[in-house]
This record gives structure tokens, C-alpha cells and sequence, in this order.
């Protein structure tokens, strides 16, 4: 079995990592536009491969839903792999969550002055980030400590004596509660009045992110009507406000960068929720992480390692805080032209739509590449890195979701049903009859055998036999009932 960019940078150490990306092959435009139209991506069915596809290294295809995903070693050049490195080295933290904690981070404290448009659409370099741990031994914590302490090292050095980015660990309870934390003052010119929060930068670590979820659904709660404001926020005149009597509260400008922490189990028990298909969860970048080794006595990072890394991170910031607009290449728009199609392309269920907005996610992830190199505008390579991390967030999604389903009560029901079955098959009757006891309506089971279909846990087929009607048959499909 191959090793991922994680493997190597683990056992081998940054050189090995970097003479594997220098090795990686280079994603370049055809000179002419294909002739034929670009075939329609196939359901997330497919097994995953390393091999490129007519987008470069980037797999064309959606991999297996069962398959954990695959860090590319794009997604770990420069300051980002040194980073990683230097958290993964004597400790049980997953890779990819410390780099997506890393970049939520140095994105909330960059602020949002440096930015990429789109037509009329601007982004900044704000993440909503949701680590989702395979169980509750995921080290999702750690990966929060290790880059927690470098991004406030970096902050408490900075040459400029330019404020740290303020932090909270939550909990997200309201968008009133959020608001509040970036409000504007009162002018109203009252002597008690609020002056409100200068800094609208804001890192928000919310450890029990299901817990935020659950909050969303009550009724009346703002949570997530706020969040999607905060994710969209792009320039001075942004302002996020409640229309209600009781609330006089708003937010202008705000700059706020999330890292929820989840396990699939809680996420299963959730999938329901109309938040997680109302545009939401499209904003977050959903990442696996779970524990990569067992160390029993874990080590800090080194103080001299951590000096220097901080030493590299502060002067990215003092360089990004001072850039506003930035843009592509020629050679990154070229780019950008081939990744177009397969970053639009529709997806079927939660894994869709918990998806949707990929091409902005890695506009985002670009910009922060760009700006962890200091560079001026945004190349081939972050966009290539940004591209990496993307893919990793995707295939991610598509393994979450598909276990959130199987770790839900109706899901798990269903699949022990069919693996206890003859032929690990049975027909829509029987399941709604005999596995429901009729407990389940038309549309609520139609809905459950959609999910397990589209996650590739479920095939069905129709079949015409003596009975007056076709008759349809679920099995499991082929890998899922051991």
C-alpha cells in the first residue's frame, strides 16, 4: 500500500517530503483545448488512485466513500510542511488536522485586508474548518496545542507590535453570542455606552462542535444564519446585524476563522439537521483525523524549532497584513481554467452538498499559501497546494458523511439487516416492513436508502419477476459486509 505525503513526512522527515514534491509531476494546460466535451464525473463509487487524471496529479475521480482519504505532499510545502513536521515529530497529532488548525489560524490573524475576487466576489483568507475524528481518540486537541503555541509565539514577537488575533474557545451557542464578540460600539454618546471591539479578527476553537450544532436547532437560534454571514464577510461594509427588537447589537468588518472539532458518531445523530443542506455545511472544510501512531510519551516541540518557526510565521504576517488585492498568474489562471470543471461539478446527496462551494475553498486555501510565501501574487504552486488540501477536504467529506450515515441509528439498523440477510440483499418491503416494523414513512425511508446509496455503502436493482410489478432489491455492495 503506497505511503501519503503524511507517511513520508513522518518516517522520513521535511527533506524526504521535499525531494518527493520536487518529483511530483508538474500540472501544466494542454496547448489546445480537448475537442471532445469533458464526460460527466462518475458517483463517488470509484476507487481512489494516485494516478493523474486530465487535471494533473489530481485525481479525476471520487474515491470510495469507505477510503480514507490521501494527503497530497502539495499540500505541504514550505512553512505549512515545516509546521506539520515539526507537530507530527514527537507526538499522536494527525497531519491534516494540524495543518487545517494552522491555516484557519494564520488566516484569522493575517485579517482581511489581503484578498482574491471572482467576478464581483471577493475572498479573504478566512476558513470555517470542521475536524472530524474517526473516534474520540482522534487527537483532534493536539493538533490545536501545537499550532495554538506557535501562532502565539509568533503574535507575542511580532517586530511591529502588532496585536495577537484575539481567541476563544467557544462555546457557539448563538449568532447574537458571536456577534457580540466582534460588536460595534454604541455612539450614541451615553455615558455608560459600549465601546464595543476594535480587533474584528477572531479565532474560534470550539472543541464540541456538536454541541453547536445541536444548539442550531431550536428554534429561534441564530447560529446559523450568523455563521454563514461571518463566512461571507469580504469588505468594509460588510455589517452583520439581527433584525429583532431585543438586539441592537451588529459586527462591521468582522474577520472570524472557526476550527470545530466533531466525531462521525455525533455527526451521524446530526446528518438530519436542515443546517447541514441549507448552505452551511458547505462553508466548512471537513478534514479526517485520526490517530497516525501511538507515542506514550509525547514531546513538546523543541524550543529552538518552535523560535525559528515563529520567527518564519510572524514575518509572513507582518508581509500579509499589508496586502490587499492579489490575484493570479497568467500561468495559475491557465490553471484555474482546467481545475474549473471538476471543482463545479455537481455531487449527489450530503456529500454534495456539504461540497458545494469548491471553488471558493480553494481560492481561500490558495491565498493563504501565497501568503505563507510571501508572494505577491498567487502562483502554480499555491495553487497547486491549495488544490491539494481541497481534494483532501473532499474526499474527506465524502468518507464522513458516509460513515456519520452508517453511525446513525436508522443507518446502522439498515446495514446489519443486510449483512444478516441472504445474499446480503432484500427488497423495499421487506426493509420497510420487516426491518422498520412500518415505523418508517415512504419518505423518510426513500430519503435514508438515497444516503446509503450515494455514500456506496448500498447498490439496488430492479427486477420483473412473476409478481404483476417490478420488485426493487437492496444488497450491500461488494467490500461493506465484513
Amino acid at each position: 500500500m503506497g505511503r501519503d505525503a503524511a507517511d513520508v513526512l513522518r518516517e522520513d522527515g521535511i527533506e524526504a517530503l521535499r525531494r518527493l514534491i520536487d518529483e511530483a509531476p508538474e500540472i501544466r494546460p494542454d496547448p489546445e483545448p480537448d475537442p471532445e466535451p469533458e464526460p460527466e464525473p462518475e458517483p463517488a463509487n470509484d476507487e481512489q488512485t494516485d494516478e493523474a487524471g486530465p487535471y494533473g496529479d489530481f485525481a479525476d475521480d471520487v474515491p470510495l466513500a469507505r477510503a480514507w482519504p490521501t494527503l497530497r505532499p502539495e499540500a505541504l510545502p514550505g512553512l505549512a510542511g515545516r509546521v506539520v513536521a515539526a507537530a507530527t515529530a514527537d507526538s499522536e497529532a494527525d497531519p491534516a488536522a494540524v495543518l487545517m488548525t494552522f491555516l484557519a489560524w494564520f488566516g484569522a490573524a493575517v485579517g482581511n485586508g489581503p484578498r482574491i475576487s471572482i467576478g464581483e466576489k471577493a475572498h479573504c483568507a478566512r476558513l470555517f474548518v470542521a475536524i472530524v475524528g474517526a473516534t474520540a481518540r482522534a487527537r483532534k486537541g493536539t493538533s490545536k496545542a501545537q499550532a495554538g503555541r506557535l501562532m502565539r509565539e509568533a503574535q507575542e514577537g511580532d517586530a511591529a507590535g502588532a496585536p495577537a488575533c484575539p481567541y476563544t474557545s467557544g462555546p457557539l451557542s448563538s449568532g447574537e453570542g458571536l456577534i457580540y464578540a466582534v460588536r460595534d460600539g454604541d455612539d450614541s454618546g451615553a455615558e455608560d455606552a459600549d465601546p464595543g471591539v476594535t480587533d474584528k479578527r477572531l479565532i474560534v476553537i470550539e472543541e464540541e462542535l456538536g454541541a453547536a450544532l445541536r444548539a442550531m436547532q431550536r428554534q429561534g437560534n441564530t447560529l446559523s444564519t450568523a455563521l454563514r454571514d461571518f463566512w461571507d464577510a469580504s469588505g468594509q461594509w460588510d455589517r452583520i446585524a439581527p433584525i429583532t427588537k431585543s438586539s441592537r447589537i451588529g459586527a462591521t468588518n468582522p474577520h472570524v476563522a472557526i476550527v470545530g472539532h466533531i466525531t462521525a458518531a455525533e455527526l451521524g445523530d446530526l446528518l438530519a439537521s436542515n443546517d447541514l443542506h441549507n448552505g452551511l455545511a458547505n462553508r466548512f472544510l471537513w478534514a479526517c483525523a485520526r490517530r497516525t501512531r501511538q507515542v506514550s510519551r509525547p514531546k513538546p516541540i523543541p524550543d529552538d524549532t518552535a523560535q525559528a518557526l515563529a520567527g518564519e510565521i510572524a514575518a509572513a504576517l507582518a508581509v500579509g497584513r499589508v496586502r490587499e488585492r492579489m490575484t493570479l498568474t497568467p500561468q495559475a489562471w491557465a490553471l484555474w481554467d482546467r481545475l474549473y470543471p471538476r471543482l463545479t461539478a455537481d455531487r449527489p446527496g450530503a456529500w454534495g452538498a456539504a461540497t458545494a462551494r469548491a471553488e471558493a475553498q480553494t481560492l481561500r486555501l490558495a491565498l493563504l499559501y501565497a501568503l505563507l510565501d510571501q508572494a505577491e501574487h498567487i502562483d502554480v504552486a499555491q495553487l497547486k497546494s491549495g488544490a491539494a488540501v481541497w481534494q483532501y477536504c473532499q474526499n474527506s467529506a465524502s468518507y464522513v458523511f458516509a460513515e456519520a450515515i452508517e453511525e446513525s441509528g436508522d443507518g446502522r439498523q439498515l446495514l446489519d439487516a443486510l449483512r444478516a440477510a441472504p445474499n446480503q440483499e432484500l427488497t423495499q418491503t421487506q426493509i420497510g416492513h420487516a426491518v422498520f416494523k412500518k415505523h418508517k414513512s415512504r419518505r423518510e425511508l426513500t430519503a435514508l436508502l438515497g444516503q446509503l446509496q450515494e455514500s456506496g455503502r448500498i447498490t439496488s436493482d430492479v427486477r420483473k419477476g412473476d409478481a404483476p410489478r417490478a420488485v426493487t432489491y437492496w444488497r450491500l455492495t461488494a467490500g461493506f459486509g465484513d
